[in-house]
């Protein structure tokens, strides 16, 4: 290519860019259903003549306006598409009552007029959005946690096109979902647009920041762009190990093992077999003390007769020390069973 040819093909490209850089849309992202709606379109011909103007919605022509013909503007009908052409300009076209059948991509196109007819396009895709009915909901496989345990759950959302967004968040503090999955509404009928259920789950291990007085607040928050937002939470409370009961004695060995409780009931009965033992011992020494003092008494009375007789005072010596025999042998059979017994108790 000569130097020459080059440099016109370099000025006719900067002469069509420059005629055709200023087209711009401005279509609103998301609206409600029943809002009246402003597409704008904007452009800068760079002294050219404005041939036309259209907008499109898919591939279907709604709107032109001709600037050399009258009437300027012309519609063409279109399901779910109702202009307002008293607020309607060049520059702009009004949508009213907008319909969820009114999503879609809209294109503007601006044509200049001869001798160029240079024509731009610009496009923007809006959402029309109705309310759904019902908040998210959360689901938590338990109300209390430990800390070291993993904290899961899942948010689903009611059914709407588009689908919601869930946002999780812990204390006021944002955090990432694990996974998100959208379902559609077995409820839907057949559409192009069918509504879906959006559900999100989360993972988080539990450590000793989650936990703000024991309790940890748990929100799912769904939200449609920036028109529409709801939200659900719920109240975890913290599971701390419970102290294990003490012992009935509360006592420890001399190794620091926990004293069973059979070792602490047979501690127990030894004692309690023990005192009784020494109980009826000590009974029985009373007894034995108490009929040795009557055998003296009795021995007192026959020794002060005024005819004493020998073969009663022999009689008499003899009961005495027979019973005195026995009540020595008692005395001695007692203190070897009370031996017995207190060696044997544990």
């Amino acid at each position: 290519m000569k130097p020459l040819e080059l440099r016109y093909l370099l000025l006719t490209l900067r002469y069509y860019a420059k005629a055709l850089k200023d087209v711009s849309v401005v279509v609103p992202q998301a609206v409600l259903v029943g809002d009246s709606v402003s597409l704008h379109c904007r452009f800068n011909l760079e002294g050219e003549p404005l041939y036309t103007v259209k907008w499109y919605k898919g591939q279907s022509e709604f709107y032109r306006y001709l600037p050399k013909e009258l009437p300027n503007t012309q519609v063409f009908p279109l399901s779910g598409i109702a202009v307002d052409l008293s607020n309607s300009s060049p520059n702009k076209v009004v949508l009213r009552d907008v319909q969820t059948i009114t999503t879609g991509r809209y294109r503007c196109e601006v044509s200049t007029d001869a001798p160029n007819f240079y024509t731009n396009i610009e496009t923007g895709y809006m959402y029309v959005i109705k309310i759904p009915k019902g908040t998210p909901q959360i689901k938590i496989e338990k109300d209390s946690y430990e800390i070291g345990y993993i904290l899961s759950g899942n948010c689903s959302s009611p059914p709407s096109y588009p689908h919601f967004n869930l946002t999780w968040f812990i204390n006021d503090k944002q955090v990432n979902a694990t996974s998100v999955i959208y379902i559609p509404d077995p409820n839907a009928s057949e559409s192009q647009r069918i509504p879906k259920i959006t559900v999100s789950r989360f993972e988080l291990e539990i450590d000793a920041n989650t936990f703000l007085e024991g309790k940890v607040r748990l929100q799912c928050v769904a939200s449609l762009f920036n028109i529409y937002q709801s939200q659900t939470e719920v109240i975890l409370e913290e599971d701390r190990p419970k102290p294990r009961p003490s012992s009935v004695l509360g006592t420890r060995n001399d190794s620091s093992e926990p004293v069973t409780h059979l070792h602490q009931l047979y501690l127990m009965s030894a004692m309690l077999l023990g005192i009784i033992l020494r109980m009826a011992y000590e009974s029985e020494i009373d007894r034995l003390r108490r009929l040795y003092e009557e055998v003296q008494s009795d021995k007192k009375i026959v020794g002060g007769d005024s005819e004493p007789k020998e073969d009663i005072l022999e009689e008499s010596k003899h009961d005495s020390n027979s019973e005195q025999s026995d009540s020595d042998q008692n005395d001695s059979e007692d203190d070897d069973s009370y031996d017995d017994v207190f060696v044997s108790t544990p």
